[in-house]
């Protein structure tokens, strides 16, 4: 292992910045800001991000487990997400990686969702489901990440929890933009305790964004929405049974029909 390995192993905050995949606008490698380096360098088992869109989330998450499975021999590592395309999504942000390294580790084993490396590690992308019913069946995975985790369900992450018990080590990322205060993102960031190392990015305090351009943003979307998705605030009642999004698409003439084929909700 040469020295700059060595750094790499230590410091994966310095080894994504060399790989150059965090970019601007238009594609430009640039410095990863302060949350991104916290994340990346935290000692926490157990870590909460709450981040405006477009932060990089999906990027950091991904290299996370791509760092891990690099450098760590026999880790798994499970990246997870609310959807298959989401889980697709991410997969992608891990071959990016693959594609960029170099030299290019050897693979032993290659799906649309699940890499296998010569040194014995698994990366694998999962599909959270509305059970969690996908991810149980996998023991002792080194690192779990929960991309768009407010949008995942309780009981994917009560699936989780087994997996955890059976290795100490485990480090669990849970990550997302808020969606309504309810569900088991917005428990852990409200009431987590102190196990939870929680960060928090609001679009303001982005470097790569265009703050002119998040004042249009602002003019343009309704109060609540730009506070949940750029502020990293929870709107909506935790306790009602619909949120304050549901009610409001409820009179919106432009949202699809909950069946192929009606024009809408009927008397």
């Amino acid at each position: 292992m040469t020295l700059k390995d060595a750094k790499y192993v230590l410091d994966p905050a310095t080894w994504l910045q060399d790989l150059g995949l965090i970019v601007d606008m238009d594609g430009n490698p640039v410095q990863l800001d302060t949350a991104q380096v916290e994340v990346l360098r935290s000692p926490h088992r157990r870590i909460i991000v709450n981040c405006h869109r477009q932060w990089g989330k999906s990027t950091i998450c991904s290299a996370i487990c791509f760092h891990r499975a690099l450098y760590y021999p026999r880790s798994l590592c499970l990246l997870i997400a609310p959807s298959l395309r989401q889980s697709g999504e991410d997969f992608r942000k891990v071959q990016d990686c693959l594609d960029t390294v170099m030299p290019r580790p050897i693979l032993l084993e290659e799906t649309k969702l699940t890499l296998k490396f010569d040194n014995g590690s698994r990366i694998i992308a999962l599909p959270g489901g509305n059970d969690g019913r996908t991810v149980r069946g996998y023991s002792r995975p080194d690192i779990i990440l929960v991309d768009e985790a407010a949008q995942t369900s309780d009981d994917l992450f009560h699936s989780l929890l087994p997996m955890v018990t059976r290795n100490p080590a485990s480090k669990i990322i849970m990550a997302s933009t808020p969606f309504g205060a309810r569900g088991i993102f917005h428990h852990l960031w409200t009431e987590g305790g102190e196990e939870w190392h929680k960060i928090k990015v609001t679009a303001d305090q982005n470097p790569r964004l265009d703050q002119d351009l998040l004042a249009e943003i602002r003019r343009t979307m309704e109060p609540w929405r730009f506070a949940q998705e750029y502020m990293g605030e929870f709107h909506g009642s935790a306790s009602g049974v619909f949120s304050d999004q549901t009610i409001e698409m409820m009179f919106d003439t432009d949202a699809e029909p909950l069946w192929p084929g009606e024009g809408g909700i009927h008397a």
